[in-house]
């Protein structure tokens, strides 16, 4: 949780500190680091936790984002997406098909191997894929465990779900207000993909004054 972080951060650092987790996960203490006005620092060689982290620290204005947004919406045509080749047929099913276009053509085009607005959409829409709400984009199951294809599809027959029709668009602009409401974060960080024994080449010696993580079990 956010909670625990924070009161570390701020209990152990001042502004302007380094706070360094090299098992990144979801960004959670680099984000927390930030928005207090420190610079978080963090490591993950999973790529989905990369994406998560780089995103979020990316810190762009909101103007920017929606801007960004608003193009990529305007020039998606649903009729270049006729097709699905490359898509997993266990990720096919579970998102209703005018959505499953719009995440294929959003793929395409945001780019989230470097700090940016296209990171930090990335970040924003990888939080909407799954879930039950209609905050989110796909068949209205819980997104608290991890399960087999075989189960899922199980799981649908038995309880009669339909994909629902949900404008990842629409679905982006909602969360990225939201996200953004209170502004950019006062600090700065940045997001490393590299074997953690190596991740004080990438840091200045001395320079990190807390580090706060939840290592891999």
């Amino acid at each position: 949780p956010p909670d625990l972080p924070h009161y570390f951060i701020e209990r152990f650092t001042q502004p302007g500190d380094t706070v360094l987790d090299p098992f990144s996960g979801r960004g959670t203490t680099a984000v927390e680091a930030a928005a207090q006005g420190r610079i978080g620092i963090c490591n993950d060689l999973n790529p989905l936790a990369i994406a998560l982290s780089r995103g979020k620290l990316s810190n762009p204005e909101k103007s920017d984002v929606l801007n960004r947004l608003a193009e990529l919406k305007s020039q998606y045509n649903p009729e270049d997406f006729r097709t699905f080749r490359g898509v997993n047929k266990d990720i096919r099913f579970i998102y209703h098909i005018n959505t499953l276009r719009q995440l294929v053509y959003l793929k395409q085009e945001l780019d989230w191997r470097k700090p940016g607005v296209d990171a930090f959409i990335v970040a924003v829409l990888m939080g909407a894929m799954h879930g039950s709400s209609p905050g989110f984009l796909s068949l209205p199951m819980p997104n608290t465990a991890s399960w087999s294809p075989t189960y899922i599809r199980k799981y649908v027959r038995e309880h009669g779900l339909e994909c629902p029709d949900r404008d990842a668009f629409g679905v982006l602009e909602e969360r990225i207000n939201r996200m953004l409401k209170l502004g950019k974060l006062h600090g700065s960080g940045k997001a490393h993909d590299v074997d953690v024994r190596k991740i004080g080449e990438k840091l200045e010696p001395g320079s990190v004054k807390l580090l706060f993580t939840s290592p891999p079990y």
